[in-house]
């Protein structure tokens, strides 16, 4: 509620033309998700319900979704807010640019999750997407770009691209390196990493063979 709460506060569906709304949905996505998946796995206590697949899926989303929100903060911080210091900053703000990742943090410290290095097309491929949707609104409604590094007129608009690209893979590694701490200190917390460590089967057969 808290989450969804912030996403009306700022705005939409215009607000959908910011990247850091983009991320703030995920993570939405996220939470619900995972409500939804612990409920029904309470629900199915004491039967043998297949939560392989599910899982992985759950856990591809929790890797997007820590990476972008890392992302956001450090963008928003370091090079978006600089440029206009005088921007107001609101509480939806500071929700959607740090209290978030905090969160995001804590869930990380208490599920039974680890972030896989397998999910770095999922992360690379997110911007991809907003940065499509981006240009398609550029040209068919806002003449304005979102933000002064997406300006195609500009020479140095493919290494802005490039850069944000490079900065979504290396902040993926962080957080996998802090999974691997997190398998290390608490390795009986990960009972799910066998299950989620790779990308779902392309067959039911392939799926009997694993297990």
């Amino acid at each position: 509620m808290f989450f969804i709460t912030s996403l009306a506060y700022s705005g939409l569906p215009y607000a959908w033309i910011y990247y850091t709304v983009w991320g703030f949905t995920l993570q939405t996505i996220y939470f619900v998700w995972a409500l939804v998946d612990q409920w029904h796995r309470r629900s199915s206590w004491g039967h043998d319900v297949a939560m392989d697949r599910k899982l992985r899926y759950l856990n591809a989303c929790f890797d997007a979704s820590v990476t972008v929100s890392a992302l956001v903060s450090v963008l928003f911080w370091v090079a978006v807010h600089p440029v206009d210091p005088t921007f107001v900053l609101y509480w939806n703000v500071y929700v959607q640019h740090g209290a978030n990742v905090l969160i995001l943090l804590v869930e990380f410290s208490l599920n039974s999750f680890t972030i896989r290095w397998k999910s770095v097309g999922l992360v690379v491929l997110f911007p991809v997407l907003y940065a499509v949707v981006t240009w398609i609104d550029h040209i068919s409604w806002h003449q304005s770009w979102p933000y002064f590094f997406m300006d195609l007129s500009s020479p140095y608009a493919p290494l802005w691209y490039a850069a944000v690209a490079a900065v979504h893979v290396v902040l993926h590694l962080v957080m996998v390196g802090l999974s691997q701490i997190k398998r290390t200190i608490e390795p009986n917390q990960c009972p799910h990493h066998a299950m989620t460590a790779d990308y779902l089967p392309v067959s039911p057969a392939s799926s009997d063979d694993r297990a």
